[in-house]
């Protein structure tokens, strides 16, 4: 069961990055996403009720559903945003950055303390993003724009998994995604009513499989795959699917989606990956 599980979310995370391009493709940015939290909140409802789940109500636990809900506002809103100028492959490997942004800002937020081969993984990662963005030092504009928004939207949820950390609030997955939810989805609503957002006219085929996809396995299933693998497995070998899905996404962008793969990125994507390998190793232990 866990080798399935762990099977599951490679399998589903290297093919999300890709499902949000073929969805703002389809109906553009901000309805790909508005859609696909309208839709997912009743399904978590249900999935909640089915498994007898209940969100607990501590103060702890309200102000991470509140902190949920803002991230899945701004950081996914900034990533479908952004998704509309860069691939998707490069959309996954950004995100790929997002243990090293959690480490960073647990230095900055909860005083933790960086080994010397925390920093090497940060300086790796640094250098991978200034090789992959290379094309904006060449004049591609669109492509900077893009990239530092899905990289703000990747450093927000970092933000957010640092905050909820520190709340300590002991919220079961699938109560943190549906509170989360609650928070998110009537701000997508409003935001559609107040930008004047028209209901999408056509319902592409591709796009409206992506949708249906990101509903059900993207955000249900995956999130909760991902906590049943973290009460089973150590943190370092779950960190590694971190590791693999930028790689399986660049792939699957560039059969499935045409995506060209230059060599700046390939060696961006190396440094990052490298950077995240360093940053998960285990301390050399001191002489005595």
């Amino acid at each position: 069961m866990t080798a399935l599980a762990y099977l599951s979310v490679v399998l589903i995370w290297s093919t999300t990055a890709l499902g949000i391009r073929w969805g703002v493709d389809g109906f553009g940015f901000f309805q790909a996403v508005a859609l696909r939290m309208m839709f997912t909140l009743p399904l978590a409802w249900l999935v909640c009720r089915w498994f007898g789940v209940r969100l607990p109500q501590t103060v702890a636990a309200r102000w991470t559903y509140l902190i949920g809900g803002m991230n899945l506002f701004v950081a996914m809103g900034l990533t479908y945003l952004g998704a509309q100028y860069v691939n998707s492959g490069l959309i996954a490997v950004l995100y790929g950055t997002g243990p090293l942004l959690t480490g960073l800002f647990s230095v900055l937020w909860l005083r933790q303390h960086l080994r010397w081969q925390h920093w090497a993984g940060l300086l790796l990662a640094l250098c991978g993003l200034i090789e992959i963005h290379q094309r904006a030092f060449r004049g591609d504009a669109l492509f900077l724009y893009g990239a530092l928004i899905v990289l703000a939207g990747a450093a927000s949820q970092a933000v957010t998994s640092v905050w909820i950390k520190r709340l300590d609030a002991a919220v079961p997955p699938l109560a943190l995604t549906l509170g989360s939810l609650l928070v998110a989805t009537p701000l997508y609503v409003l935001s559609w009513w107040l930008g004047d957002w028209s209901w999408p006219q056509q319902w592409p085929l591709r796009a409206s499989l992506s949708l249906a996809y990101m509903v059900v396995f993207a955000t249900l299933i995956a999130f909760s795959l991902y906590g049943y693998l973290l009460q089973r497995l150590k943190p370092v070998s779950v960190a590694l699917i971190q590791l693999i899905t930028p790689v399986t996404s660049l792939l699957l962008g560039h059969y499935l989606n045409q995506e060209p793969i230059s060599m700046a990125v390939w060696l961006g994507t190396g440094l990052i990956m490298l950077g995240l390998l360093v940053y998960q190793s285990p301390a050399l232990p001191q002489k005595k």
